[in-house]
């Protein structure tokens, strides 16, 4: 009886050990399982996130090589919208001119940096055929429209880089009285950058003559 049970305890031992051992490699395989769905769901989101930033690239790249219209001009009607006025960049090199024209507000250039060895002409627009154009008076934003839901901000417009010859979708804010931020931007705001402009309180960098300035 004994040898019996002891046999029946060490066959019945026997027995339970593939089933142990299939138990934990079916365990083993659904954590590699999951591990492996983990991975693919992490690559996935990366791809997708890659996919997006390449597409928006591609998408704007007519955008980057598009150059400004030179047929719109500020007004020269003063207006009573707070945008209106001349904005000095950071560095005091450029000054523009904000205004009404035929297609919402517009700004050129109408002071850039005096010293020789700054640029002065559009040397780094796309077509060959204007780089020779002076900047002092281009055109270098537009079709910046009131946004109907944020009372001091205006979008729908875009802005052109002449230090790399590239024109990108735009949007301005107003930070006060006095400041103004520039959002440069390729298809959707966060690919881009923000410039500070502040309002000019005296005329001390002028290229060309503008009205009520000559």
């Amino acid at each position: 009886m004994l040898d019996a049970g002891h046999g029946g305890i060490v066959r019945g031992a026997a027995g339970a050990r593939p089933t142990a051992c299939l138990l934990c490699l079916g365990a083993m395989r659904l954590g590699c399982g999951m591990r492996y769905i983990e991975m693919v769901l992490h690559g996935g989101t990366f791809m997708i996130r890659r996919f997006v930033i390449l597409f928006a690239l591609v998408m704007a790249g007519p955008a980057l090589a598009a150059t400004p219209s030179a047929s719109v001009s500020p007004s020269d009607v003063t207006s009573s919208s707070p945008l209106s006025g001349f904005w000095v960049t950071n560095d005091g090199n450029w000054v523009v001119q904000i205004g009404p024209c035929n297609s919402g507000f517009c700004g050129r250039l109408v002071g850039v940096n005096p010293r020789p060895s700054a640029l002065h002409t559009d040397a780094h627009n796309p077509d060959p055929a204007k780089r020779n154009t002076l900047l002092c008076g281009l055109i270098m934003m537009g079709g910046f429209r009131p946004s109907k839901s944020d009372a001091g901000t205006w979008v729908e417009g875009w802005v052109y880089n002449p230090e790399n010859g590239k024109t990108y979708s735009s949007q301005l804010s107003l930070n006060g009285q006095n400041t103004l931020k520039v959002r440069g931007y390729v298809l959707v705001s966060w690919l881009g950058r923000t410039e500070t402009l502040k309002r000019e309180t005296a005329a001390t960098n002028r290229c060309m003559a503008t009205p009520g300035n000559d």
